[in-house]
């Protein structure tokens, strides 16, 4: 599943249009905003982005509304997301939340989605190696690089790869990270990509990953 997301954000990303900048604006507090902290307490995790971040929790399933949200709330934005949210292919699982950096100069942008899950009682490691092993089953991935990480949430693993797709252009490929984390009752990965990755892979945005409680109440941030 995480393959067929990357394919159709990464091919939205690099044909968005480039026309105006969206304006600072506060958080909103439905599924759609720009930057804060979010929190999805159904999926039992909460999430900082920088200020100038697209988001948009999808772990409702109104993907019409969500859509219709997204254009109103950043319409430069929008034809990167929108198309994403309104064709989803049915029967396909749809991450929890849809993260979108701020546009370049040359219309690319970074983003990310964050995956929730119910337990797989597998150990880290093991969850790692299995995306791994997806992965290196698949001509058009690489996986360049697996760490180990301490995060404020707790331990944590990164893959680094690489995703070759075709476009009008001819074979692009994009980098990207993914970041494994595991909490009481989900598995949880934060899959991140641009044309050109930030110098810390997103690691500022998994630093502000927080477990909710299990009970689905909203914790102090």
């Amino acid at each position: 599943m995480r393959r067929l997301t990357t394919t159709i954000l990464c091919t939205c990303m690099l044909g968005a249009t480039t026309a105006g900048v969206a304006s600072a604006q506060q958080p909103s507090p439905g599924p759609v905003g720009i930057g804060g902290r979010i929190e999805l307490p159904a999926a039992g995790f909460a999430l900082t982005v920088p200020d100038d971040w697209l988001w948009a929790d999808t772990s409702s399933g109104d993907l019409e509304g969500i859509a219709s949200l997204v254009e109103a709330t950043d319409p430069v934005r929008a034809p990167s997301l929108s198309p994403i949210l309104t064709h989803w292919p049915a029967g396909q699982d749809l991450p929890d939340l849809y993260l979108l950096g701020p546009m370049g100069p040359d219309g690319s942008m970074e983003s990310c989605t964050v995956t929730a899950r119910p337990s797989s009682g597998d150990a880290l490691e093991s969850r790692m190696a299995d995306a791994a092993a997806r992965m290196a089953a698949t001509p058009e991935w690489s996986v360049t690089d697996t760490l180990q990480l301490d995060l404020p949430a707790g331990p944590a693993g990164r893959l680094d790869w690489v995703s070759t797709f075709a476009s009008p252009m001819g074979d692009v490929d994009i980098p990207g990270s993914g970041y494994y984390l595991t909490g009481d009752k989900h598995d949880y990965v934060i899959d991140c990509f641009a044309p050109v990755p930030p110098d810390d892979r997103w690691l500022s945005i998994a630093e502000t990953f927080e477990s909710l409680p299990v009970d689905g109440a909203t914790g102090s941030p």
